[in-house]
């Protein structure tokens, strides 16, 4: 039986990566002001909910590339130097089985798609179908799809360490479990450094301030790969006068000016957005991320900086035009299925705190990642994205740095086949339509220095068809 399995293999693994989701999933972008101060933020788009967990990794875990016991050898084994504070998809990973273990995915050590450490590295990992790891089996220094994020964060303190790890393969990004997701990568640093990794046809594709111009490094969604995401952009988006300025390139081929009707003069220029996609495909999200925040100030019009809050703000303001709303038709050839944006996650390199807001809750919440660094256990935050098992949608708000648990019982439970969050967590998945207007709160405006972290995004109407 176990011979019939082993030669279908490939035939399942070709079906199960043909009914993976299209490329709407997932988009990113990095902001630094003129004053150096940086910030980051994305979504996290898919088709079903994975119950994303926040979860905090104390220093000096050991850990594995989760080759399992019979493979341990080959995979990289490490030790955590720096503390991580995660978003994590576990609660869906640790229902899966992984092919190298036979075993499910730990609760604990796999999962992560986003985070920051207390060096300054934050890592985001999205969608991209192009992808095609070097190895689906175990191989010296492996480390599997779900663990690359862990090791970055877990031994890098600044993006130079990482394109290092990544350029002398210290580790090598293998493909595991069915279904396989494959990935990308960005990663930034509190130095308003950038790089994007992509691995196509087994090698791996760097993108950094040796190669690309740093402009084009802030930006990522999904597919295509990023020098086509490039391509098509600067097929629209005119980069002659950046960073004083952008324009449209149709403004160039559309330069009479036009009557519509009688009293209103439309001269070149006049409407600068005309030739901005407008639908929710990684290329169209992408060059909206691109032209939106290309448009950012950093200043006040007379010249006084924007408090750490009013930037939040205004980067927050630049992710809504790429949100794709819950309910909404997607581009999906097969299944015309709906990708929607679950949730959103903002990190301000200066202060150290993180924000994330699920889709269901009213108010974001944030982590300061100074104060958390006092945890020496893992820990999380139950329930964050789960309304039924955190108590509802207004239990969490604001500061949540303390509210984390240690997840000792997870840890015992997870050898044991499953966690109680697990098996609270069988909720179907809720189709619903979400319609939502987001104003900032609570700015920081005493005196423009921006270390205040006392913000919320309120949701001032929703309307849900559950």
């Amino acid at each position: 039986m176990h011979a019939i399995l082993m030669a279908w293999q490939p035939v399942l693994l070709l079906v199960l990566s043909s009914v993976l989701p299209s490329a709407s999933a997932c988009s990113r972008v990095l902001y630094e002001t003129k004053m150096g101060d940086v910030y980051v933020s994305r979504t996290f788009d898919w088709e079903h909910s994975f119950h994303t967990n926040l979860l905090y990794y104390p220093r000096n875990r050991h850990m594995d590339g989760g080759c399992g016991p019979k493979d341990f050898d080959l995979c990289k084994t490490w030790t955590s130097k720096y503390y991580s504070l995660v978003a994590t998809a576990n609660d869906w990973a640790s229902k899966q089985v992984s092919t190298f273990t036979g075993k499910n995915f730990s609760w604990i050590e796999d999962g992560v798609i986003d985070g920051v450490n207390e060096a300054g590295l934050a890592v985001h990992t999205l969608y991209l179908q192009t992808t095609q790891y070097k190895s689906n089996e175990p191989m010296k220094n492996a480390v599997t799809w779900w663990r690359w994020s862990r090791y970055l964060l877990d031994v890098c303190g600044s993006v130079a360490e990482a394109v290092r790890v990544m350029e002398s393969e210290e580790i090598v990004v293998a493909g595991v479990g069915m279904p396989r997701i494959t990935l990308h990568m960005a990663v930034d640093d509190k130095t308003g450094d950038s790089a994007i990794f992509e691995i196509l046809d087994g090698s791996v594709h760097i993108y950094s301030k040796k190669n690309t111009a740093e402009r084009d490094l802030k930006v990522l969604t999904n597919d295509p790969v990023f020098t086509e995401q490039l391509n098509f952009r600067n097929s629209l988006i005119n980069y002659t006068d950046y960073p004083k300025s952008l324009s449209m390139m149709c403004d160039k081929v559309d330069p009479t000016d036009r009557l519509q009707p009688s009293h209103y003069s439309f001269k070149p220029g006049s409407f600068p957005n005309r030739c901005l996609p407008g639908d929710v495909t990684g290329l169209a999200r992408f060059t909206r991320l691109s032209w939106f925040s290309g448009h950012l100030k950093s200043t006040k019009t007379d010249g006084t900086e924007l408090s750490a809050n009013e930037m939040l703000g205004k980067l927050r303001s630049v992710m809504l035009s790429v949100a794709v709303p819950s309910g909404a038709p997607d581009v999906d050839p097969w299944e015309n299925d709906v990708y929607p944006t679950w949730w959103y996650s903002a990190f301000d390199f200066k202060r150290g705190l993180y924000f994330w807001q699920y889709y269901e809750y009213p108010n974001v919440i944030y982590i300061n990642l100074t104060d958390i660094g006092n945890l020496t256990e893992v820990s999380y935050l139950p329930g964050v994205d789960y309304p039924e098992l955190s108590g509802g949608v207004t239990k969490y708000m604001g500061d949540v740095t303390g509210s984390f648990k240690e997840a000792s019982a997870e840890i015992s439970k997870d050898s044991a086949g499953g966690s109680q969050q697990q098996q609270q967590q069988k909720a179907p998945i809720r189709r619903t339509n979400l319609r939502q207007q987001t104003d900032l709160t609570n700015e920081d405006t005493s005196d423009g220095s921006g270390d205040s972290s006392d913000v919320t995004f309120m949701q001032t109407e929703t309307r849900m068809d559950l």
